[in-house]
């Protein structure tokens, strides 16, 4: 009735209703079969196709995107679902959800009217490609089509970019890198009428491009460092783009570590600096190399002049006009990677200057940028990790499970054994992979690379980044590593023990490990619980655990290990 009150057809409500029953949905809201507007066409077969092909049931979700949409009907109609993997009609399905997103419903419009015309241009260049190579290309042209803000220029980018999107989605390059929104964060910042410089560069580019993206923590980080380029100084990300490759991609990994405004303050502050300002290209040659050299030194960064020019300067060599001339311009091409090294040195002053740990290690630096990640997120977690960095300047003591509130948490849990649980076991396997050794982490540094390492959402750039300091603060938790012989981390677990004094096993990581060495971590989960005398948690439908935060006010998880 709710829908006749709004001119709803009967036909359009019917058919909403025929798809809730042949959904297989076995709940229905009240919500899900009210429209808002009425549908003359509902392509019935084409959306059990959809569905079908892409192994979902938003039988009814597309019903009511066909009175939302204008034409989404006929696009339903047009796409070729039985050419169609999988995962490419569900990243291709994804497309309509993030126009539904849009909350300026006005803007929303008009840029699905843009994507209706540019739709048929996309779907013929990703039926021909092979089937394993389709989903990234819908990735790749979802997320273009999200990441391009200005919806009157979107068609002809569209157009122009779409065959290299189609290239970088052939071999040599790969089938399942996703690179995010990093790819049309770089090309946006062409001009139409010099886009030709981008779609001529060579394969040798974006093959570094790819090798930088191919972990997905990396690729978030690059996504987070182009945005800030893109919309703080979109010159300087194409001419960084056009010079010096490789460099930018080492260094907007670097600069995605900041946290969102911090990050945006950083570089509006940076672009005020005479490495952006000046007008190099004005200023008499030897002025300029002059100026480059006092720069680099300001910065700690090495003299980027040749060895013969820095004699000359120096007074202890003569050069010809045409030496100097010819030893200028090899010192001046530098300028674009000395920039963007210039940028990394001021962000390491920026993010160590409380703490002066930069030379301290790798695993350090780590840190450092960990916490740059954490401003103004999750900020008791923030203040935990920033306690421990002032603790390692000051050379205080880096344990806390002496701090009051992790020995209350053992006060309260008398079962478990204090001395066992902190030292845990150490175990030699031997695996198709070389000898592997499992052992609790005792290294705070390295607790905090345990996302990092295995290229989880844990890691700098991931999603849930916070929580690897809950892991180095609380003493419930335990980090598990298997390192082959050279030290090396092949995998991760994360232990801990709930409320109820269950040891909870979470997942082994990364994702793909081999079963042999799950294998090892679940013969070392079943020793460690013996060992402790505590029983192991097991899910089960009427099972349930709590893993308390103690130190830490944030925490992620990711559910219990579900073996195969």
């Amino acid at each position: 009735m709710r829908n006749l009150s709004k001119n709803v057809s009967v036909k359009y409500s019917l058919a909403g209703c025929l798809l809730f029953e042949v959904s297989g949905e076995t709940e229905l809201r009240g919500y899900v079969l009210i429209a808002d507007k009425d549908c003359k066409d509902v392509p019935v077969e084409a959306i059990a196709k959809a569905c079908d092909v892409a192994g979902i049931s938003s039988w009814v979700s597309l019903w009511n995107y066909c009175a939302d949409l204008p034409g989404f009907s006929r696009l339903l109609h047009e796409t070729r679902w039985e050419q169609f993997n999988q995962e490419a009609a569900r990243t291709w399905l994804s497309i309509i959800y993030s126009f539904m997103g849009e909350e300026n419903k006005n803007q929303l419009q008009e840029k699905w009217q843009v994507y209706l015309k540019i739709f048929c241009v996309c779907h013929e260049a990703l039926i021909a490609l092979p089937l394993e190579r389709q989903n990234k290309l819908a990735l790749m042209w979802s997320r273009f089509v999200e990441g391009w803000d200005d919806v009157l220029s979107l068609s002809k980018a569209a157009q122009d970019f779409l065959p290299l999107i189609y290239k970088l989605c052939l071999p040599p390059f790969s089938s399942t890198i996703d690179y995010g929104h990093s790819f049309v964060n770089i090309v946006e910042t062409w001009p139409e009428n010099e886009r030709q410089e981008i779609l001529n560069l060579d394969n040798l580019v974006w093959r570094h491009f790819e090798r930088a993206c191919r972990r997905q923590d990396n690729a978030n980080l690059i996504v987070f460092g182009t945005y800030a380029f893109n919309t703080v100084s979109p010159f300087f990300l194409r001419n960084s783009m056009l010079h010096a490759p490789v460099r930018l991609f080492k260094t907007m990994r670097l600069l995605g570590s900041m946290a969102g405004e911090r990050r945006q303050s950083f570089m509006r502050t940076q672009i005020k600096t005479e490495w952006f300002s000046m007008d190099w290209n004005v200023m008499p040659p030897q002025a300029a190399c002059l100026r480059l050299l006092a720069l680099s030194s300001a910065a700690g960064l090495d003299s980027p002049l040749p060895r013969r020019l820095r004699e000359y300067f120096d007074g202890q060599l003569d050069l010809s006009l045409l030496q100097i001339l010819r030893h200028c311009k090899v010192a001046l091409s530098r300028l674009p990677s000395l920039r963007l090294q210039a940028l990394e040195a001021a962000f390491w002053k920026e993010v160590d200057a409380p703490f002066r740990l930069h030379d301290h290690s790798a695993s350090a630096r780590h840190a450092l940028r960990l916490l740059a990640s954490l401003n103004g997120r999750f900020t008791q977690n923030r203040k935990g990790l920033r306690r421990f960095l002032s603790n390692v300047t000051a050379g205080n003591s880096l344990n806390f499970l002496d701090h009051p509130l992790n020995l209350r948490w053992y006060a309260k849990h008398p079962r478990v054994q204090r001395h066992f649980w902190h030292t845990g076991l150490k175990r030699t396997v031997h695996s198709a992979w070389g000898d592997l050794s499992l052992a609790f982490e005792y290294d705070p540094f390295e607790i905090l690379m345990m996302g990092t390492y295995v290229d989880s959402c844990l890691g700098v750039g991931g999603i849930c980044d916070y929580s690897t300091v809950a892991c180095l603060l609380d003493a419930n938790k335990q980090v598990l590593y298997a390192r082959n012989s050279y030290g090396k981390v092949v995998a991760r677990q994360l232990l801990a023990i709930d409320e109820a004094d269950q040891l909870v096993c979470f997942a082994v990581y990364p994702e793909n490990t081999p079963q042999e060495i799950k294998a090892a971590f679940k013969s070392y989960d079943l020793e460690l619980a013996v060992h402790l005398s505590l029983p192991m948690y097991q899910e089960k439908a009427d099972s349930s655990y709590d893993v308390t935060t103690i130190l830490a006010q944030s925490w992620w998880d990711d559910g219990p290990w579900l073996e195969e």
